[in-house]
């Protein structure tokens, strides 16, 4: 009985699913009939891209025209097919370079500007190819060389202030000669030409010219100084006055020597300095004013200057004693003989064209 009602059941529910599957199929047929589904595809673009043209350099001897009047330049090296912005400028720029013809320039002249002076004529000014050497005092003006000397190098030596920051020397002694021997060993290797070597004061040991009723002063003699004799001569003293100094100021047999300290000390000097015998006699313009050509300062090597500056640094001579020594000795370590005593006229014709 139990497995007759589910039969039952069963047969019930297969008449039910029949019946709802034909129902269905009915009202199907009644629409127009539904295409299978596919799966979904991309649409073919319209747009097709384009290759964008890459610009064609033309060989370089085909960038210019040879026509009648020379060689055109064409400035259009690229396809003309590419049309950019700034192409109708670039087109006009373009037709006016054909209409001109390419010439060789000649390279532009370029006039050196002398650099500003430094306020105290304390720095050097590499510009031209001759240098003033002046040592001086803080307290002392030198502002004549910057302002009348314009046309020189300037190295002017502060020797009372070890720790200036312009050019200075290590000590303030032997006068003149510790700021010439300390230019010299620092600039051995980039000397100009001619090197002149001065005291701070411009009148120093001024001249009266004869017949002319005037003041030669440093100033002048350096507007007319004869480079040209410097250059041949090696070395010309500047002062052409004759006394002190000449004809001959030491002797080495001259007594009483101890009354005398430059004599009794000029011997060691010269043996210290030269490392030979003091000549009978010395004699020369006196002075510490000169000029010197870099040839003639090469002709010594670099240590015979260091040498000289450290016999300055240690003597226990007096700085006019060791300053006076120099003086009556520039001529001789710049290749004169131990006499160099031109006559006025000589002198003022050689270094100074006044014939």
């Amino acid at each position: 009985m139990i497995r007759t009602g589910r039969h039952f059941h069963v047969a019930v529910i297969v008449v039910l699913l029949v019946s709802a599957f034909l129902f269905l199929q009915s009202s199907w047929s009644d629409d127009e009939p539904v295409a299978p589904v596919k799966a979904a595809s991309r649409p073919k673009s319209a747009y097709k891209a384009k290759e964008i043209p890459q610009p064609h350099v033309r060989p370089l001897k085909d960038q210019f025209k040879d026509t009648k009047e020379g060689k055109k330049v064409i400035l259009d090296t690229t396809a003309s097919s590419t049309k950019k912005p700034g192409d109708q400028v670039k087109s006009r720029l373009r037709q006016s370079t054909k209409t001109n013809t390419l010439r060789s320039r000649p390279a532009p002249t370029v006039t050196p500007v002398p650099p500003i002076p430094h306020p105290d004529s304390s720095k050097i000014t590499p510009i031209y190819d001759r240098v003033v050497v002046v040592g001086r005092l803080q307290k002392e003006n030198t502002n004549w060389i910057r302002e009348k000397l314009s046309d020189w190098q300037h190295a002017v030596y502060i020797v009372d202030s070890p720790s200036s920051s312009h050019l200075h020397t290590m000590l303030n002694k032997g006068h003149d000669a510790m700021p010439y021997l300390t230019y010299l060993v620092e600039h051995y290797d980039s000397l100009p030409s001619t090197v002149v070597f001065l005291p701070a004061s411009r009148t120093s040991f001024a001249i009266t010219i004869p017949n002319e009723g005037e003041d030669y002063d440093i100033v002048e003699r350096l507007r007319t100084l004869n480079f040209e004799f410097v250059q041949k001569n090696g070395f010309a003293n500047l002062q052409c006055e004759p006394f002190p100094g000449c004809p001959d100021k030491y002797e080495h047999f001259r007594n009483p020597q101890h009354l005398r300290p430059i004599p009794s000390a000029m011997a060691g000097a010269w043996k210290d300095l030269f490392n030979s015998k003091m000549p009978g006699r010395i004699g020369t313009p006196c002075s510490g004013q000169f000029a010197v050509s870099r040839e003639q300062i090469l002709k010594r090597p670099l240590s015979d200057y260091q040498r000289y500056l450290d016999w300055l640094i240690q003597t226990p001579l007096e700085d006019d004693v060791s300053s006076r020594i120099f003086d009556y000795l520039w001529h001789v370590i710049f290749g004169q003989e131990s006499v160099y005593c031109p006559t006025f006229d000589q002198c003022s014709c050689d270094v100074y064209k006044r014939c």
